[in-house]
């Protein structure tokens, strides 16, 4: 419960807001053209991905959700991959990726 309340607070702090479609769907910052379900985890992702972009400076082009992570011989999707640019990001070159967030 406590790390509900500092992600809740966390996010009131920042200055992203998350979009939402006539349907109550969030509009995906990276790409408008998706919509996403309303859960707390995807609006945490949604502001993450916005302060990666306003207060880091990584261009939208180079960040993925649900990227492709091989460990082992199994794959897990991180839910921000930032790619060194655009192109590692197209072929999601895993040996690219500048950094990975877990939300």
């Amino acid at each position: 419960m406590a790390d509900e309340r500092v992600v809740q607070i966390w996010g009131e702090s920042q200055d992203t807001s998350v979009q939402f479609d006539v349907d109550g769907r969030i509009i995906d910052f990276l790409e408008p053209v998706k919509r996403r379900k309303d859960e707390k985890e995807e609006r945490v992702r949604q502001q993450y991905a916005q302060t990666l972009h306003f207060e880091y400076g990584y261009p939208k082009e180079c960040m993925l959700f649900e990227a492709p992570i091989h460990i082992g011989h199994g794959r897990k999707p991180a839910d921000i991959a930032v790619y060194s640019g655009p192109a590692a990001r197209s072929a999601r070159d895993q040996s690219k990726i500048l950094l990975i967030v877990e939300t």
